[in-house]
């Protein structure tokens, strides 16, 4: 029986502590997998006393029992077939009802991010980024794309970065060069990455600033940086959507771009000079007319 199964049996028989207790595990039960007893009393509005009864109530040893039998839901709920079979969305829709709810999530997860009360931090992330000697970029599978996005957006700006793929052990020796005033920023979602919580350690023996984005700021990467951003990545299938974390990306890259204007305007100019210089742009205009030509002339005979 796990917990949800336990909580619908005793809940006649709840406190108004108790209710308290069971209404902030039920809505945020994968973020309770990974918070301490003093946070989940506080986030409830109870004590940890409270906490401990509650957990005794439906028949766990401790709080620390309650948490694992949490955290082995939320695994299970990780598993690809369970994320896609949960779905509200049926195979009766059409192909553009389909794509109607799809946009809408991803519209709602950006407006979630966007009231997000956690993501104060997003004015200095802005400035450690801007000001690092280096901004190492990690994250492991659909991350470690994300991260490479994040690289070509920031080297036109001027700011020195480099992605890494945290499942590639290559790749991941490169943090062995981190030096104080490096910048690790890594992205995090469930399924968590434990490469992705060495790399916060390597980090920060090397005294680095370390950023975080994930889903929650509870998760174990975000509870060990030094500063985090949580985004909402609810979707329709068995992935999560990267709807939100691209304009967070957006977002930074953005005020980066704003509020040091003089700086990336140099930076670009530089980049628009080089382009020029070499005629990377002539070449890739004429190759592209080229081809338009040709194409053109296939279908005229």
């Amino acid at each position: 029986m796990d917990i949800f199964e336990r909580i619908k049996k005793e809940q006649d028989g709840f406190s108004k502590s108790f209710k308290k207790v069971a209404d902030f595990i039920c809505s945020n039960y994968e973020e309770v997998a990974f918070m301490s007893i003093t946070e989940v009393a506080k986030r409830s509005g109870v004590s940890e006393s409270v906490i401990v009864r509650f957990s005794a109530a439906l028949g766990y040893s401790g709080f620390i029992e309650m948490k694992k039998n949490i955290a082995e839901k939320v695994k299970e709920n990780l598993k690809l077939p369970n994320r896609m079979t949960s779905s509200s969305l049926s195979e009766n829709m059409s192909a553009n009802e389909i794509m109607t709810a799809v946009l809408a999530k991803d519209m709602e997860n950006i407006l979630y991010t966007s009231k997000e009360p956690y993501n104060k931090s997003f004015e200095q992330i802005v400035r450690e980024i801007h000001d690092a000697k280096k901004v190492y970029i990690i994250g492991n599978r659909g991350l470690y794309k994300i991260a490479e996005l994040t690289e070509l957006l920031l080297t036109p700006i001027g700011i020195p970065c480099i992605s890494i793929n945290a499942e590639d052990s290559i790749q991941f020796q490169q943090l062995n060069s981190m030096r104080k005033n490096c910048v690790l920023l890594a992205f995090s979602l469930p399924r968590y990455s434990s490469h992705t919580y060495t790399a916060i350690k390597i980090a920060k023996k090397y005294h680095c600033k370390t950023i975080v984005i994930s889903d929650s700021i509870f998760s174990p990467d975000a509870k060990a940086a030094d500063l985090s951003l949580e985004i909402t990545v609810k979707s329709y299938t068995y992935l999560n959507s990267y709807c939100a974390i691209v304009s967070m990306i957006n977002a930074i890259i953005t005020a980066i771009g704003v509020l040091y204007k003089t700086e990336t305007l140099n930076s670009l100019n530089r980049l628009e000079n080089f382009l020029q210089n070499f005629q990377v742009i002539e070449s890739y205009s004429k190759n592209n007319s080229e081809s338009e030509k040709r194409i053109s002339q296939s279908k005229t005979s």
